[in-house]
């Protein structure tokens, strides 16, 4: 049976495509290594980010679909962009077995204090168990009315941290707190919120039972831009206190990502938070009866997917156009090298530059955290591109350029061999700086011939990377060369295929017949001449023998 408590559904299926996730051909899949007695199923670093979209029909789908352009391209501005609802409630009362109780408050507080207040204004709602735990800071009651007014009027991240089902939001002191009809009728018109939900089972959209998660993702410009959530039971562990074990540990992380590590992509933070939980230092090193725990942990990690875009930015400031990187001249084939910022001069973390030709060439680049991106144009002058740059807290920014030829040949400079005149036990480096000024250096090559018209010749290649950054020292030592005369040949080739080629006299010479040939030619003829000699004499002694022999006879 596809979801109860043994097999849960997950979208991780179509992160992770290495392998089959049957390792052992059981028809069981994803399983841990406690299972197959080797190899775990799953290799756990996704190979793209996956969200989905849960369309019934054609309109659903356009809800969402425009609701995400609206979204990106041209979003409602204002205040609701950089506020970030954070709503603790109740896991337990204190009992025999939990005398302090569950306060998911703690998790909520680590959130703010330690990311959310660094980027975004907050408003923290909470429901505590005052004998044990007080949060600090400004705070509000978390009831179902502060809870729904805050959503409606704007908040672009929510964490809600409780118990839930797929059609409520609840705690162990006030239920509801948000249900299936708040979310039918959410009000938060043009401020759509990422919705991160640390609690069970709110978004089983393969039941086709319209959970909370479902029904706000299908709001038509309203309701959510993103949902995180479960899509059966997840769980926590008490007394949790480092927030470091399933529940706690994986919305922290998903939170470390998105602010600490600027991953704003709301289906990057979520994957690689499951990457960061399986190499924290907890699950690697500190986990205790892991048998026990390793299915629930397994299980937390796959059940909790994205409903939306996964390659949306969220907004946690009013968005801005980028700067243009694109002034000055740019040559065919050139490595392009800059850094994408905003138009108050930061850096954009992962930023995406677009470029797309007259003739529908395209291609994507990607910013690092830096906001640093790297490409290479195609060898074709004239080429006009179309640039759009996209990325957090920008409004898609136009720009464009055209490319010039390059008809500069590379030049190289220093050269230098080295012995001067080399010998057979000699190691013999070849030193020369390339560079070229336009499209950039692609390869150096050193070719050998052992004779003045290389009409034969083998060589050496030192080629730079298409994507990175050229290396201008070409260094190359060979070993140990034969007798003779040898010629050499340095050849410098750029990315729109000019090329200069070296030919240094230094580069020719001869390396001399060692002595001890000569010592051993010599000793080879004598030997074979002794050895002539003997021969000679023993032939004939042989013959008079014979003789001797004869007459006695």
């Amino acid at each position: 049976v596809v979801g109860n408590d043994v097999y849960k559904p997950t979208d991780y299926y179509y992160a992770d495509l290495s392998g089959t996730w049957d390792y052992n051909g059981n028809n069981i899949f994803g399983e841990s290594p406690f299972k197959t007695g080797t190899q775990d199923e799953i290799e756990w670093t996704p190979e793209v980010y996956v969200g989905r979209l849960p369309a019934g029909n054609a309109i659903e789908l356009g809800k969402m679909v425009n609701k995400t352009l609206k979204y990106e391209i041209d979003p409602f501005k204002g205040d609701w962009m950089n506020r970030m609802l954070l709503a603790g409630g109740i896991s337990d009362k204190p009992y025999s077995k939990d005398p302090d109780g569950e306060d998911e408050a703690r998790l909520t507080t680590y959130v703010w204090q330690h990311y959310t207040q660094k980027e975004m204004n907050f408003t923290h709602l909470v429901n505590f168990n005052a004998a044990f735990y007080t949060p600090p800071g400004t705070w509000s009651a978390l009831t179902h009315n502060n809870f729904n007014n805050s959503l409606t009027s704007g908040y672009s991240t929510i964490i809600f941290a409780g118990h839930g089902a797929p059609s409520i939001y609840e705690d162990k002191d006030v239920s509801p707190i948000y249900e299936k009809d708040d979310a039918e009728k959410s009000n938060n018109k043009n401020m759509p919120s990422l919705i991160y939900a640390d609690a069970c089972s709110t978004s089983t959209y393969d039941k086709n039972n319209n959970s909370i998660g479902e029904i706000l993702i299908k709001r038509a410009n309203s309701g959510a831009i993103g949902y995180i959530g479960g899509l059966r039971v997840t769980w926590y562990l008490p007394n949790d206190l480092a927030l470091e074990i399933m529940n706690r540990a994986n919305a922290k992380l998903f939170w470390e990502e998105f602010f600490q590590n600027k991953k704003f992509q709301q289906g990057r933070a979520l994957y690689d938070s499951k990457v960061a939980y399986m190499n924290s230092d907890y699950f690697k090193n500190r986990r205790v009866n892991i048998e026990d725990y390793d299915e629930p942990e397994r299980k937390n990690l796959l059940t909790y997917n994205l409903l939306g875009d996964p390659e949306v930015d969220i907004y946690t400031d009013v968005p801005i156009n980028a700067s243009n990187p694109f002034k000055g001249n740019f040559f065919e084939a050139q490595m392009v090298s800059t850094v994408i910022r905003n138009n108050n001069g930061k850096a954009v973390p992962y930023a995406r530059v677009h470029l797309r030709t007259e003739d529908g060439k395209y291609y994507t680049a990607y910013a690092d955290i830096n906001g640093k991106v790297n490409f290479r144009l195609p060898a074709q002058a004239g080429e006009k591109y179309n640039v759009t740059i996209t990325g957090h807290n920008l409004i898609p920014s136009y720009f464009n350029f055209s490319t010039l030829p390059d008809n500069l040949a590379p030049e190289i400079s220093d050269e230098d061999c080295s012995p001067d005149e080399p010998t057979v036990s000699d190691n013999v480096c070849f030193e020369a700086n390339s560079y070229d000024l336009q499209s950039g250096l692609e390869s150096v090559f050193l070719l050998q011939s052992e004779d003045d018209d290389f009409d034969e010749y083998s060589y050496y290649r030192m080629l730079n990377s298409f994507r990175d950054d050229e290396d201008n020292l070409y260094k190359h030592t060979i070993h140990n060369l034969e007798p003779g005369k040898h010629s050499f040949l340095i050849i410098a080739r750029d990315w729109a295929d000019n090329y200069y080629i070296l030919d240094d006299d230094s580069f020719e010479f001869t390396i001399p017949t060692p002595m001890m040939d000569y010592i051993l030619i010599t000793m080879s003829i004598a030997i074979i001449s002794i050895t002539g000699i003997s021969i000679f004499i023993t032939y004939k002694g042989f013959k008079n023998y014979k003789y001797k022999l004869f007459r006695l006879e």
